[in-house]
């Protein structure tokens, strides 16, 4: 809380535009300066924010010429500010006039700003700026205050509030009142929606942006799996399916009647058997080897998918990591610029410091050398007092002791200027090492873009890894039918032997034949019939993975939704608190596009007695703005703890007397301008 009373007792103004000389004590009053128009009271105005803040009533700080028009253009302006506290600030302005060294002409120089507070020089602008918010009370509160706004121009020109743009009222006000708390917003949300907030960290800018990228990727992939269901039903239709159990049935017959032959005709039924258990065992041991061949090849396909997909996210971590390194490099070589030129600059300070002191010597010089006459008392001859030999000796002496001092200052002018080309060299360097940077930046950019396009190329070829590993799979699966029929029929042939205990006559080897050729028949129709493709099961996956997408769409196209609404409940939560922080004053700080999207705005209403809101800028009329502008600032000011002080209107012509007695009744000292009726 600052307790300084901060009006302003007297304000004195020299050489300032059209003014040649002002001065008036106000001693903390108001003061309404009337008079008719290019009387200058807008200057006046304008001179007492110049002094205090280096800018003008509208906040711009681009002054080409100060200087009165009747005035020489090497005239010094100066306006000195006193406040009831004793403390003085004075601020001047001028341009000097400079000879070039090689052509000897004279121009006016750049101009150049002093600021003396208490009469005390400041080393730097900044340093006196510095003083004066102090010495308004606003030296603790800068931090509280967003870099775009003049913390000056806000607390001290009301009018000032109006250029200021709604994004950046939005953050005064968010520090003033608080940002709302996201935890009691988001309460009321759905679970699957808080958690995603959570999982964020309530960073709604970056969820939103996860989810539209989220929406994008989901539909494309659904897209491409609808096509896939598509073609899958197509082909279904066109498939020609076999019923393969009356075909085994046949086959199972024809080979009980082959086997009953074959033991009629065998002496020992033993001996098949056992040939029939090492066709087993050896079609078993094939049957294992193909298995591992099938594997094999399956395993290195899963294992080349999985190496280059490692590949290329190794490749895309390595350009992210050297874009992160690059990125620490250029706000080295930044801060390496930054520091050339503050070196550069107090070096050019230095120098102009030592140049000015070579001046001043040299007028001494020119002094020393002027004869001194003098009238002798009695004969009231005039002559030069250097003409004795004592006052020459003096004369000389002076004379070393100026040259020796020109001398050493020559020689540190020259040193200066020599540091300060060296510092305007390395600062080059660094300049052509910054753009080097910058473009190995974006090259490295263009290869994260490349690894990134290589990557979703490689995930939607038209014949992925996968699609062949799956291919693979049907493949092994065939074969393996394959060996399991002729090993069912090897152990149906075993059964049979051991039931049939018959021999066969030799005369039935064309019967066997005939049998033969019909159960090889039999079993190719059944292996053609086994490997039917199962498109009921593709199906079914497929649709399982569309649906799923249609899941993940669902849930970032509700994301997205409840990120727009926290965004809109967040601005609604801070202007109820900004109500309940400023009472009768209600801000609105954001609408609606056309579009639905939201748009930061700043519209100021008065809440009269009945509790009806009157917007600034839907019938206010100009005194209304005023009054309710400074009430505004006022409480920004009572929320800071700066209180008693000064503030500054111009032009109020268009307030009635209410009007301006009101204005001028709001507890702060209004300094105001407005023409003579």
């Amino acid at each position: 809380m600052h307790n300084i009373r901060n009006r302003i007792k007297r304000v004195t103004i020299n050489n300032f535009r059209g003014i040649t000389h002002f001065t008036h004590l106000l001693n903390g009053e108001n003061y309404n300066i009337v008079g008719e128009n290019e009387t200058y009271k807008t200057t006046k105005l304008q001179a007492i924010v110049w002094a205090l803040n280096g800018k003008l009533l509208d906040g711009t700080s681009n002054i080409e010429n100060l200087t009165p028009y009747s005035m020489p253009e090497d005239t010094e302006t100066s306006v000195e500010i006193e406040f009831e506290s004793g403390t003085t600030v004075k601020r001047t302005w001028q341009r000097k006039y400079v000879t070039n060294r090689e052509s000897g002409e004279r121009s006016l120089g750049t101009p150049t700003q002093t600021l003396y507070i208490d009469e005390v020089k400041q080393g730097t602008l900044s340093a006196g700026t510095k003083t004066i918010l102090k010495e308004l009370g606003l030296d603790n509160i800068s931090n509280d205050i967003p870099k775009q706004i003049d913390m000056f121009m806000l607390l001290h020109v009301p009018r000032y509030l109006l250029n200021i743009e709604p994004k950046q009222m939005r953050e005064l006000f968010e520090k003033i009142v608080g940002e709302p708390n996201l935890d009691n917003i988001v309460s009321a949300y759905p679970e699957d929606v808080r958690n995603e907030f959570a999982k964020h960290l309530y960073k709604y800018d970056t969820i939103k942006s996860v989810h539209e990228r989220n929406l994008k990727e989901a539909n494309s992939k659904k897209e491409a799996h609808i096509l896939t269901l598509n073609r899958l039903i197509e082909e279904k239709s066109k498939q020609v399916v076999v019923d393969v159990e009356p075909l085994r049935q046949e086959k199972s017959k024809l080979e009980k009647e082959l086997l009953e032959i074959k033991l009629k005709e065998s002496k020992d039924s033993e001996e098949l058997v056992k040939d029939i258990d090492i066709k087993i065992s050896k079609l078993n041991a094939e049957r294992i080897a193909k298995r591992v061949e099938w594997e094999d090849k399956i395993s290195e396909l899963v294992k080349n998918y999985n190496d280059h997909m490692d590949t290329l996210n190794n490749k895309l971590r390595q350009a992210n990591s050297k874009i992160n390194d690059t990125d620490f490099t250029i706000k080295q070589i930044k801060l390496e610029i930054e520091q050339h030129d503050n070196a550069i600059k107090q070096l050019h300070n230095e120098y102009e410091l030592n140049n000015k002191e070579l001046s001043l010597l040299s007028e001494q010089f020119k002094e020393v050398m002027t004869p001194t006459y003098v009238t002798a008392p009695i004969s009231k001859e005039r002559f030069d007092i250097y003409t004795t030999e004592e006052m020459k000796h003096i004369r000389q002496e002076k004379l070393d002791k100026l040259k020796k001092r020109g001398l050493e200052i020559k020689n540190k002018l020259k040193e200066i200027k020599e540091s300060e080309l060296e510092k305007k060299a390395l600062k080059e360097v660094a300049e052509t090492n910054l753009e080097n940077i910058k473009v190995n930046k974006l090259q490295l950019l263009n290869n994260v873009s490349t690894i990134e396009k290589e990557i979703k190329d490689f995930e939607r070829d038209d014949e992925p890894t996968l699609v062949k590993i799956n291919d693979l799979k049907e493949l092994y699966k065939k074969d393996d039918r394959k060996y399991a029929l002729q090993l069912e029929t090897l152990s149906n042939e075993r059964k049979s032997l051991l039931e049939t205990k018959s021999a066969l006559d030799k005369d039935n080897v064309n019967l066997k034949l005939s049998l033969e050729t019909k159960i090889r028949e039999l079993e190719n129709q059944i292996i053609s019939a086994s490997s039917v493709r199962n498109y009921d099961k593709e199906i079914k996956e497929t649709t399982k993975l569309i649906n799923d997408l249609q899941n993940e769409i669902a849930f970032s196209e509700k994301i997205i939704v409840f990120v727009k609404k926290i965004e809109r409940d967040k601005l609604v939560a801070l202007e109820k608190r900004i109500e309940e922080t400023f009472g009768d004053i209600y801000i609105k700080m954001f609408d609606f596009t056309q579009e639905g999207a939201i748009k930061s705005t700043f519209d100021i209403h008065v809440i009269d007695k009945n509790g009806y809101k009157t917007s600034l800028y839907q019938g206010l009329n100009n005194g209304a703005l005023d009054i309710a502008i400074i009430r505004l600032t006022n409480k920004v000011r009572e929320y800071f703890g700066v209180k008693d002080t000064f503030v500054l209107i111009d032009e109020i012509s268009s307030l009635d007397n209410t009007s301006k007695n009101k204005l001028f009744a709001l507890g702060q000292q209004v300094i105001s301008s407005e023409v003579e009726k």
